[in-house]
């Protein structure tokens, strides 16, 4: 059955999970979830012109023998399955990139500087669990010639599974810290989880690579032999790099040439160094590793500077957690401008330990008091903590109560650093600012 299936989807028009959005010619998965199941959409989907319909619930084939139904045990594990077959089938380099903070970012930069000299595909979006691999993988055509799959998890066991379909050649973890603790429970099943993607290129004798001051990913790294290593610290790495200056964008100096970003933070300067090692290693040169990682312009609300009418913003509202959002009030803190505001909201996924983990933030922004001018916290989590310095930091239940007050109290020639899960929102109060 997977053979057929995937014969025809050799001459179809891709995958859809959504009826809403199907386009004709497709393949329909449907697949379930804790609110919807997918299977009462199938009929819809061949009525919009599906090629066939992939289901696991038999009464919805109840007289339409005459259609094309594939009735299978599980809609999820077939996808899984047909995307495992066709990674099969290409042979292009694949290169898996996980890690707590960066990843996409990451990501993005390795994929511009590939395309320098490759026809390359990347994770769109946010197509990087246990469904959205899949898909990625089932994008990829005999046009391109290298595939950077990001990887996702938020529960111990996931990046395994996701290396056994993807089968990546070439891994890289930007680091590990504290994210999705609720699912992880403790700090050791993140490094277990993330260590799953080294495990799988050890075992598979591929290239790995990591940023050597992560001491975490060294400690499991360093007796592998097939590795590639950048620092700025580490005389002994592969590509050594140095942070040229402490503008809002980060800048780097790597190999006799200087890199100039649009990112936001000295932290973004690993992830731009990771991309030059990559792109080196596929012999993409200086000139071009430059020329795309200058060029890159983040437009995802991560880590973007954006200049409005009234302010200068830091958006990097997609998502935070207790390691990235302590990475970003630092880099804003050293930043030497005055009128510095900061919004920050919720960080989601804590479990039980969220209470502290939100309480820990305002205590390092009430400690470090002097460095703004005023403090938004937005969300249930914040409005719990216990502020001292009401007189500069104000809390707000929800993102509407925020913007009801940023109605009202125009700000005006600040600059404003944004950051919260992407529950939250706050990207749209950019509009106010």
């Amino acid at each position: 059955m997977l053979k057929t299936l995937y014969k025809l989807f050799l001459n179809s028009f891709g995958i859809s999970t959504d009826t809403r959005t199907i386009q004709e010619n497709q393949i329909y998965f449907a697949l379930k979830g804790d609110n919807f199941d997918g299977n009462k959409y199938a009929e819809m989907a061949l009525e919009k012109g599906a090629l066939c319909v992939v289901v696991d619930d038999a009464s919805v084939l109840i007289n339409k023998q005459d259609k094309p139904y594939f009735l299978v045990s599980d809609v999820l594990d077939t996808l899984q399955r047909l995307a495992k077959y066709h990674r099969e089938i290409i042979k292009i380099p694949v290169l898996a990139i996980t890690g707590t903070n960066g990843k996409t970012t990451t990501k993005e930069l390795i994929y511009t500087t590939l395309s320098e000299k490759y026809n390359v595909f990347a994770t769109q979006g946010n197509l990087n669990n246990h469904i959205g691999v899949p898909l990625s993988l089932l994008s990829i055509t005999e046009m391109h010639e290298i595939a950077i799959i990001e990887m996702g998890a938020n529960h111990q066991g996931e990046i395994a599974i996701l290396c056994d379909i993807a089968k990546p050649n070439y891994g890289l973890i930007t680091n590990i810290g504290k994210a999705h603790l609720e699912g992880f429970e403790s700090e050791d099943g993140i490094l277990r989880t993330k260590k799953e993607l080294f495990d799988y290129i050890s075992n598979n004798e591929g290239m790995f690579f990591y940023n050597l001051e992560e001491l975490n990913i060294h400690d499991f790294a360093k007796s592998y032999s097939n590795i590639i290593t950048y620092s700025k610290l580490e005389e002994n790495s592969n590509y050594k790099y140095k942070v040229t200056n402490s503008k809002i964008a980060s800048s780097i100096s790597v190999s006799d040439i200087t890199i100039q970003s649009n990112l936001f933070g000295d932290y973004n300067a690993q992830n731009l160094a990771a991309a030059y090692a990559v792109g080196q290693h596929f012999k993409v040169s200086n000139l071009q590793c430059k020329h795309a990682l200058e060029l890159y312009t983040p437009k995802n609300n991560r880590s973007q500077i954006v200049k409005t009418e009234a302010n200068e913003l830091i958006v990097d509202a997609y998502n935070a957690n207790p390691t990235s959002l302590r990475l970003a009030i630092s880099q804003f803190l050293s930043l030497s401008n005055t009128g510095k505001v900061i919004i920050i909201g919720d960080m989601f996924e804590l479990g039980t330990f969220s209470d502290v983990e939100h309480q820990n933030m305002v205590d390092l922004l009430e400690n470090n008091i002097n460095g703004f001018e005023k403090v938004f916290l937005v969300g249930e989590c914040f409005s719990k903590t216990d502020v001292k310095h009401i007189e500069k930091i104000c809390s707000f239940t929800n993102r509407e109560d925020l913007e009801r007050e940023l109605e009202v109290s125009k700000l005006q020639d600040k600059l404003i650093l944004l950051k919260a899960s992407r529950g939250i929102g706050l990207e749209k109060v950019v509009k106010l600012l």
